[in-house]
C-alpha cells in the first residue's frame, strides 16, 4: 500500500475543470470521435445486425472508460491510447454490470414494493442508483463480475470511501443530466439533418462516459489509503512509459516523489535551479510551472515565463508559446516578453489563429522596449493592419501609422506605410455623411 501517495493527492473537488476536460486530451478525444463517427452504422438498414454493431461499438468504449479508470486510480491524468491492460471480456462484463444493475434495481423495487410499500422501494431505488459508482470501481478494479453485483460489497466500499463518495455518485449523475440536457438541446435545434444530431448525441454520450470514470478513477487514487488499494506508478504500460520518455525524466520523478512526501517547496527548488543552471526540457519547464501554480506564485509564473518563452521559440513551437503568453498576460496586462527577434513571427500566429488582441499585445509598446529594432516598422504595420482587416479599428490603425511615419521617416517599409495610410484615409473620407 502506498499510504503516502494518498495524502499527498490534490482533492478530486480542486480538479473538477480538469476532470470534466479530461475527454479533450489526445489520447481520448481521439477514441470519443472514432467511436462517434462509427454511430453512423445506427443509421444504416441493418436489422438484428445492427443490434450487434451496437453491442460492439457499446464495448469497445466502455473498455477504453474502463481503461480510463484503472490508469487514473494508479496516479497516471494523461489518457490513455486504445485499451492497452482491460481485456475484452472486462468491456463485456462492464455491459453485463449496467444490465444487471437496471434489473436489480427495478425488480427489486416492483418485489419490495409488493412486499412492503412504496417508501422502501423508493428507498432500494435510491441504494441501487448511488451505488453504481461503486459497483463499476469494484469491476474495473477487480475484474470480478459477481463482487460487482454484491450489495453487501457496496456498503462497505461506501463506508471506506466516507462523505465523498456520495459526492462523486452526485457529480456522476450531474454529468450524466447534462449530457442528456445537451442532447436534448441538440434534437430541438429546428433544420439540422439527423444524422448531425445523432453523432453530436453520441459524441457527448462519449465524452460524458469517459470523463465520470475518469473522476471514479481519481476518487480511487485520492483515497487509496482507505480502501486498500496499492498505487502502482511504477507500472506504466510500456507503450505509455515510450510516450513519456524525456532526458529530464528521472528529475521530474524526483521532484513528483518530493510532492508526494509533502515537499513541494523543495521539488520547486530543485527543478528552478536545474533550470538555472543547465536549462532543461520542455518537461522539465511544464512540470515546474505546475508547482509554481500550484502554490499560486505568480512571481516565479511571471519570471519562469520571460525564460520559457525562449525555449519554446527556439523549438518552433508556437502553439505553446502564444499559451503562455495568455497565461503571463492574465497574471499581469503588463507582461513584457524579452523575445524582440521573435515578436513578429509569434503576432503572425497569433492572429492566423483568431488570436488578434494577443497579437496586439505582443506588439505593443515595441519601439519603447527596443528603440533601435530593425523590426519597429514592420511590427507596428503589421498591427495597422490586424486592426484594419480584422478588428474594424480603422481610426486607431491611422493613428498609429501616422505616428510611425513621424518616427522612423527613412525607414525602408515607408511606401508600404503610405499605402496604408492612403488606404485608411479613403476608407475614412468614404464614412463621413454627405
Amino acid at each position: 500500500m502506498n499510504t503516502p501517495a494518498a495524502t499527498a493527492v490534490v482533492p478530486f473537488w480542486h480538479r473538477l475543470g480538469e476532470i470534466s476536460k479530461y475527454p479533450l486530451q489526445s489520447g481520448a478525444i481521439t477514441n470519443v470521435l472514432l467511436f462517434t463517427v462509427l454511430r453512423i452504422a445506427d443509421l444504416l438498414p441493418l436489422g438484428i445486425a445492427g443490434l450487434i454493431v451496437s453491442a460492439v461499438l457499446w464495448a469497445g468504449i466502455l473498455k477504453y472508460a474502463a481503461e480510463v479508470l484503472v490508469q487514473t486510480a494508479h496516479g497516471r491524468l494523461d489518457a490513455p491510447e486504445y485499451s492497452m491492460q482491460v481485456g475484452e471480456s472486462q468491456a463485456w462484463d462492464q455491459i453485463k454490470l449496467q444490465i444487471l444493475l437496471w434489473l436489480m434495481m427495478f425488480v427489486g423495487m416492483l418485489a419490495i414494493g409488493a412486499v412492503a410499500g412504496p417508501g422502501p422501494a423508493m428507498l432500494w431505488l435510491l441504494f441501487v442508483a448511488v451505488a453504481i459508482p461503486g459497483a463499476t470501481i469494484t469491476l474495473a478494479m477487480t475484474n470480478n463480475l459477481w463482487a460487482a453485483l454484491n450489495p453487501a460489497g457496496w456498503i462497505e466500499l461506501m463506508s471506506a470511501f466516507g462523505w465523498p463518495y456520495f459526492v462523486v455518485a452526485a457529480l456522476c449523475a450531474l454529468y450524466q443530466v447534462s449530457g442528456a440536457n445537451a442532447q436534448a438541446f441538440a434534437e430541438a435545434i429546428p433544420f439540422v439533418p439527423h444524422f448531425v444530431t445523432h453523432l453530436f448525441t453520441w459524441f457527448i454520450t462519449h465524452y460524458v462516459l469517459v470523463a465520470t470514470f475518469h473522476l471514479m478513477g481519481y476518487l480511487v487514487y485520492q483515497y487509496a489509503d482507505r480502501i486498500g488499494h496499492e498505487v502502482k506508478r511504477d507500472e506504466a504500460p510500456a507503450k505509455l512509459r515510450q510516450r513519456h520518455q524525456d532526458p529530464d525524466q528521472g528529475l521530474v520523478d524526483e521532484a513528483e516523489a518530493l510532492v508526494q512526501d509533502g515537499r513541494a517547496d523543495e521539488a520547486a527548488t530543485r527543478l528552478a535551479e536545474h533550470i538555472a543552471t543547465r536549462g532543461g526540457t520542455v518537461l522539465v519547464h511544464e512540470h515546474y510551472r505546475k508547482l509554481l501554480k500550484a502554490t499560486q506564485d505568480q512571481a516565479g509564473l511571471l519570471k519562469h515565463g520571460l525564460g520559457y518563452a525562449q525555449v519554446l521559440l527556439a523549438q518552433d513551437n508556437l502553439k505553446r508559446a502564444l499559451e503562455l503568453m495568455q497565461e503571463c498576460y492574465a497574471l499581469d496586462p503588463n507582461f513584457a516578453p524579452d523575445i524582440a527577434d521573435d515578436i513578429h513571427r509569434l503576432a503572425q500566429r497569433a492572429s492566423q489563429t483568431g488570436l488578434h488582441p494577443l497579437a496586439l499585445k505582443l506588439v505593443s509598446g515595441f519601439h519603447k522596449r527596443w528603440p533601435k529594432h530593425k523590426d519597429i516598422a514592420r511590427n507596428y504595420l503589421f498591427a495597422a493592419k490586424v486592426m484594419t482587416d480584422k478588428l474594424n479599428r480603422e481610426e486607431q490603425a491611422l493613428q498609429l501609422l501616422t505616428q510611425l511615419k513621424a518616427f522612423r521617416p527613412d525607414d525602408a517599409l515607408m511606401p508600404e506605410i503610405d499605402a496604408q495610410i492612403q488606404l485608411l484615409q479613403s476608407l475614412a473620407r468614404g464614412a463621413k455623411p454627405a
